[in-house]
């Protein structure tokens, strides 16, 4: 029993000891971290910029649509040439405008994954094979294994 608290104890003053250590280090021990935290935060708050660009974009796309909408429902009604002509031209306009945006929309998306793949850490390699890879694998085999046992068996 004297040996429980004898350790106990000396656990407990050197914890102390350390503490008091990292105490006297101040922040500087931690600035490290500080600076990976600050990188990631700046790198999330441009992420969240862009991807409020996007929805922006969207919302406007979703307004063109709304007017296209409009202009189809006006089309049914409309029987003069010169009128029909330029609800036409309205409508090729709208259109356009959306597969613009459609596609800026598509390639923002694409660069933001591309930095998102590029931020993520390496995959665990077993075996040569990704982890997710080696899974799908292992399985095909242990069932192509069962397959044979009952032919066989």
């Amino acid at each position: 029993m004297k040996d429980l608290m004898t350790k106990s104890f000396t656990n407990y003053v050197d914890l102390k000891k350390e503490a008091t250590k990292d105490l006297k280090a101040g922040p500087d021990s931690d600035l490290e971290m500080a600076a990976t935290t600050t990188k990631l935060d700046r790198n999330l708050g441009l992420f969240l910029k862009e991807a409020e660009k996007g929805k922006n974009e969207m919302s406007s796309i979703q307004e063109v649509l709304g007017r296209l909408h409009k202009a189809n429902e006006e089309s049914k009604s409309v029987h003069r040439p010169e009128a029909l002509k330029s609800l036409r031209h309205r409508i090729n306009a709208n259109v356009v405008a959306v597969l613009r945006k459609a596609g800026a929309i598509k390639s923002q998306l694409e660069e933001m994954d591309g930095a998102s793949a590029v931020s993520r850490p390496v995959p665990i390699e077993t075996q040569g094979r990704n982890a997710d890879q080696s899974d799908e694998v292992g399985g095909d085999k242990r069932a192509e294994e069962e397959a044979e046992r009952a032919d066989g068996g």
